[in-house]
């Protein structure tokens, strides 16, 4: 789906503040509390059509709101957008009124600025405990992406076929309210919020301590139904994937930083020490601190957004006393992975 031109100029020019107010952030006096960040005070800013967080140095139009406040890519953005506002996109009325509301939808998911909606790591381990890597994600992993079977192993990757199961057993344990209430059960407390068949990816800190846990959806895309390729569940926060490296590489060694989890490891499976940042747009700020003492390249993506977020990352790790140098793939590949998979036999 291409949204227009006009539409994108259209969304472009929303007062951001509106946006916040819409979308339930309460801005007083042109500022409230981050949605990015634990907020005591309002860091976030607005000045007409643009906003601003000064503490995550992360910013910009109505558009880049509803990505970051939503984690959903631009396209999913504008939808979200127009359809608050009322403005029609002919590629999406195209589509049954059924896609159009799997995104809406989103809104109603997501509780800023709750201190209760916190990460249960009880449940995430719980998962964790009752799931496998099973013949759909290695497939994914091993045989299309050609993630070496050591660095599958070691990052702890497992993925799901069938639900019914682990519905049945998380509910037993923890309740349908408590399993609605950090995203890992349907409000209609019939399905997992994990679509089938998904990847489910675990993410540690440098101590091997689960702090969040990610699923990545390994169906095709359904012309009548969107369902978002990530997810993040049990409340899980933004963090860079892989922080266990840390622990293992020495000051002033060499890291890379990539965009995604799969180009992360495409590089572990070449013997590389990286890191990913969840996306384009989503930067972890409390971790990419732990970065600056090292000696940091970045594998961007080959396309606008990936030049943004290496610009971004740039200015952020210079903050922090350290300079990010770019890694430029090869024309033709859109990334890393991509670049991979064409060197791999």
């Amino acid at each position: 789906m291409r949204i227009p031109n006009n539409i994108v100029s259209e969304l472009h020019i929303l007062n951001c503040e509106d946006v916040a107010q819409r979308f339930g952030l309460n801005p007083k006096g042109h500022k409230c509390r981050c949605f990015k960040h634990d907020d005591r005070i309002a860091s976030l800013g607005f000045r007409q059509n643009h906003w601003k967080c000064f503490s995550c140095d992360v910013g910009g139009d109505a558009i880049t709101l509803a990505q970051e406040y939503f984690s959903v890519s631009f396209n999913e953005a504008c939808v979200i957008l127009a359809n608050e506002y009322g403005i029609r996109i002919p590629d999406v009325d195209s589509k049954t009124q059924k896609w159009r509301d799997s995104i809406t939808m989103m809104r109603h998911l997501v509780q800023p600025n709750d201190t209760t909606f916190v990460f249960d790591k009880e449940i995430a381990e719980c998962i964790m405990d009752n799931t496998t890597l099973t013949d759909s994600g290695i497939e994914f992993l091993e045989r299309q992406r050609k993630i070496d079977s050591d660095v599958v192993r070691d990052t702890n990757i497992h993925s799901l076929d069938n639900m019914n199961e682990l519905r049945r057993l998380l509910i037993e344990k923890f309740g349908s309210e408590r399993l609605v209430k950090v995203k890992v059960l349907k409000e209609n407390m019939k399905y997992l919020t994990i679509d089938i068949p998904s990847l489910i990816i675990p993410y540690y800190d440098e101590y091997g301590r689960l702090i969040g846990l990610q699923t990545r959806f390994l169906g095709e895309d359904n012309p009548n139904y969107h369902i978002p390729r990530f997810k993040r569940i049990c409340c899980s926060p933004i963090r860079l994937y892989n922080l266990p490296v840390l622990s293992r590489v020495i000051s002033k060694e060499r890291i890379f930083i990539t965009e995604g989890i799969t180009d992360c490891l495409a590089l572990l499976s070449k013997g590389y020490n990286a890191v990913a940042i969840p996306s384009a747009t989503s930067f972890p700020m409390e971790d990419l601190a732990k970065l600056r003492r090292f000696n940091l390249y970045m594998i961007a993506d080959n396309d606008r957004a990936g030049n943004d977020a290496f610009m971004k990352l740039y200015r952020t790790m210079l903050r922090y006393g350290c300079e990010l140098k770019r890694v430029m793939l090869p024309n033709g590949f859109k990334d890393y992975c991509d670049y991979y998979m064409s060197i791999i036999k």
